[in-house]
């Protein structure tokens, strides 16, 4: 079953319950199997409704697990079923006045939407593992944005600082083995001729204007 498909439902869901797209996202997929359960193809109940005795019997669907007793309800439409059965079920009514993932997902499982004790676990194991997978909030969304492009520009802010460091270090290395310079040419060479320097190139420039400076004292 196509998650983007059912991942896009959840969102068009959560704009009309109020429940984030992510916990119902991560409800349908543990209800029914991923989308391949029995309950969810048979009676396109998604997230595991049972039929109360109030309701058409055109809504009765096949019978629930033996140790749970009941059945499902039927629905034409699964998103509309789920909707419609939030909206009207006063029990739930807090679960939207949660302020995060997991406080909506512990309010569902303690107003008894499942005998499993460890149903809102199973729904967070669900709810984190599909974060890996992108299945996030938008506001989430947008602050991973803003978190990456900061990234960038510390990124960027680092690389110029190492270009800088490399030109300095180009720079030295240049002044540090550098062909004689033109002022530097006359002291040289008296050094070259009395013997104090065989190999005039590729000396450094405070080199030079040390010789430069012997030469003009008159000591070379």
């Amino acid at each position: 079953m196509d998650n983007l498909y059912w991942w896009g439902k959840a969102k068009e869901a959560s704009a009309l319950i109020g429940w984030f797209p992510t916990v119902i996202f991560a409800q349908w997929q543990h209800e029914t199997g991923h989308f391949t359960s029995s309950n969810f193809t048979k009676n396109n109940n998604i997230a595991g409704q049972t039929w109360q005795s109030y309701m058409p019997l055109s809504m009765k669907g096949s019978a629930r697990p033996s140790a749970e007793g009941g059945f499902y309800i039927r629905y034409e439409d699964p998103v509309v079923g789920y909707v419609d059965f939030i909206q009207k079920n006063g029990r739930y009514a807090n679960v939207k006045l949660q302020g995060t993932e997991e406080e909506q997902i512990c309010e569902i499982a303690d107003r008894g939407w499942a005998a499993d004790t460890n149903y809102a676990m199973k729904l967070i194991n669900r709810l984190n593992n599909n974060k890996q997978l992108g299945y996030i909030l938008e506001e989430d969304n947008e602050m991973l944005k803003e978190e990456v492009e900061l990234l960038k520009g510390q990124i960027q802010t680092l690389l110029n600082t190492a270009d800088a460091h490399i030109e300095q270090i180009t720079a030295l290395e240049r002044q540090n083995s550098m062909p004689v310079p033109d002022w530097a040419t006359n002291a040289v060479e008296a050094a070259v001729s009395c013997g104090l320097i065989d190999s005039p190139n590729g000396r450094s420039h405070d080199f030079y204007s040390l010789i430069t400076v012997f030469h003009r004292k008159g000591l070379i």
